[in-house]
């Protein structure tokens, strides 16, 4: 009955966020599954995480990526890590006003929806400090990601411009339009630093703690600006002895290399610690 509750009131808070006065562009599922384990007593430990995305109000799958970690505790407070990604996102169709010499609409190119493969890396230094009940982090990343070339589809429509008697405007396509061609998006890179500050709150006797996230995106090649804002809310249900089920609500305003635009999305995400072995707490 307890877990019952627990649900409902992730529904409910979800329900009361995406109805607030907030616009985005999109509506996604967001869905991820992974596990961690710690190597022995070393300090170190490894993880991996496959993960798949709905967007288009989850009408269609934009992106599946699949990657791999390693952290160490530098002290108790403070864990450094690497790590690498592979993301194949899709790219939707983008349409674009074309003029003439002398600023005159003259019709317009799309850009037709595409796949591509990126390959990121990223580097983080993490500092955790509890307090009460209360647990607060602070992540940075150094963020690199390499897109591949992509070929796409351009469509270009062009139109004559008609008036009539009364000075009434209208557009005719021309004739031979569209014309289609395929054209190649060229390989790139993107360099971000990702600063994240979460907190969370264990509940005495109970299998769901809370936790609130705020993370901007920081161009480096653009003056360190920011490119994007992402706010999440969400619960981490403990369903048995090292599983972990993850549910929260993501607001994203803005564009960095993930390509997602301003977005609300529901985030699932299932993870597995320390299958093979468990580290034993020292004794104070």
């Amino acid at each position: 009955m307890q877990k019952k509750h627990y649900l409902l009131s992730f529904l409910l808070l979800v329900g009361l966020v995406t109805s607030c006065p907030v616009q985005a562009d999109d509506f996604g599922l967001w869905t991820g599954a992974g596990m961690s384990q710690k190597l022995g007593n070393s300090g170190f430990s490894a993880d991996a995480d496959l993960g798949l995305r709905l967007n288009n109000n989850w009408k269609s799958v934009d992106r599946w990526n699949f990657g791999v970690g390693l952290s160490y505790d530098l002290t108790s407070f403070l864990e450094a890590g690497v790590g690498y990604d592979y993301l194949y996102s899709y790219s939707h169709s983008v349409a674009e006003d074309k003029y003439n010499s002398s600023g005159n609409w003259r019709g317009y190119n799309v850009d037709n929806g595409f796949w591509r493969s990126k390959n990121r890396l990223h580097v983080d230094l993490k500092g955790k400090l509890a307090v009460g009940r209360f647990g607060f982090a602070l992540r940075e990343r150094y963020q690199l990601t390499g897109y591949n070339h992509a070929y796409y589809r351009q469509d270009k429509y062009r139109f004559n411009t008609l008036q009539d008697a009364s000075g009434n405007t209208s557009y005719v396509l021309r004739d031979g339009y569209p014309e289609s061609e395929q054209d190649m998006k060229r390989s790139k890179t993107k360099n971000y630093l990702r600063s994240r500050l979460s907190a969370e709150y264990n509940i005495p006797k109970c299998p769901v703690d809370p936790y609130a996230a705020f993370e901007v995106s920081n161009n480096l090649a653009n003056g360190f600006s920011i490119d994007k804002r992402r706010y999440t809310v969400g619960f981490d249900w403990k369903l048995k002895k090292g599983h972990h089920l993850s549910l929260a609500y993501v607001y994203s305003n803005g564009n960095d290399d993930d390509d997602d635009d301003d977005i609300h999305a529901i985030s699932v995400s299932y993870k597995v610690k320390n299958l093979f072995w468990s580290p034993k707490k020292k004794k104070k």
